[in-house]
């Protein structure tokens, strides 16, 4: 059902819907005597240029009506805060807080990143002691140590290495540790890894045998075998934490192989008294 209404902005008798009357709309005849009837109502003076402009009451009722434009608005956003460029000492907008600490952020534009690093340092290489030149911004992020890639690989490799244990990996294993002595631990586990279950069929290759205790001497001079068969990913991961598995290793055996079925007897019998 319609309902005669005059439009309060233009004088203009129209028609409109008694559920928009009920709604609190159908106030006005058309969209344009609404925005005329609003136009009459407040005008504000911009936050950031100072010019006066015109705006909607249920604007500042939002918390909005403060910018003439959205250019305004944008220069609102930035952050007042500044900072020197480290190369020409112009003034640009500080950078965001994580850029900084990871050790960015210094040079207001990449001409004078550049420029800055033509402006090389000198350093002795801490492996051979040659001089060499290096960018601060390596230095920065702890770098420029060494003058080649060579020289850092020698650096991290034999008795400069982290997991260097006095050169036993050149010993010899005990001739008892074969091929016929590896397949027969692959089978007993189910040529699955003991710490992570995965089987062979994953990684298309046969699962690395490990000595849990590293003594290569096991299986000669009456020295049972201890050992158990390791993914790629597990045997590499054993080298940084080398005594977490071994006492994982060696629970797992006295409470039972998990990924399959686990016979104390026989493994004393086939892996660590295995017959000749």
């Amino acid at each position: 059902m319609k309902i005669k209404r005059i439009c309060p902005t233009c004088g203009k008798e129209f028609e409109t819907e008694q559920s928009r009357i009920n709604d609190g709309r159908g106030k006005y005849c058309s969209r344009k005597c609404l925005y005329k009837s609003k136009e009459k109502n407040v005008i504000r003076k911009c936050e950031v240029c100072g010019k006066k402009f015109k705006t909607f009451p249920c604007k500042i009722n939002q918390g909005n009506g403060k910018y003439c434009s959205w250019e305004c608005y944008g220069e609102s956003r930035k952050k007042k805060e500044t900072t020197k460029c480290e190369f020409c000492e112009k003034e640009f907008k500080k950078p965001n807080p994580y850029r900084v600490k990871k050790g960015g952020g210094k040079y207001c534009s990449k001409e004078c990143y550049s420029k800055a690093m033509e402006n090389k340092i000198i350093k002795i290489c801490e492996y051979c002691g040659k001089e060499f030149e290096t960018y601060p911004s390596l230095i920065n992020y702890g770098g420029g140590k060494y003058c080649s890639s060579e020289c850092y690989g020698k650096s991290i490799t034999g008795e400069n290495s982290s997991f260097w244990k006095g050169g036993i990996s050149f010993d010899p294993y005990c001739p008892k540790f074969n091929n016929r002595r590896k397949e027969a631990v692959r089978n007993f586990f189910g040529r699955k890894c003991i710490a992570c279950g995965s089987d062979e069929v994953e990684f298309k290759a046969r699962l690395p045998v490990h000595h849990i205790d590293h003594d290569k001497e096991q299986g000669c001079d009456g020295k049972p075998f201890n050992l158990v068969p390791l993914c790629i990913k597990c045997h590499g991961k054993e080298l940084a934490h080398e005594e977490e598995f071994k006492i994982y290793i060696n629970k797992t055996l006295r409470e039972g192989f998990k990924w399959g079925i686990w016979n104390e007897e026989e493994y004393m019998n086939q892996v660590m008294y295995p017959e000749d």
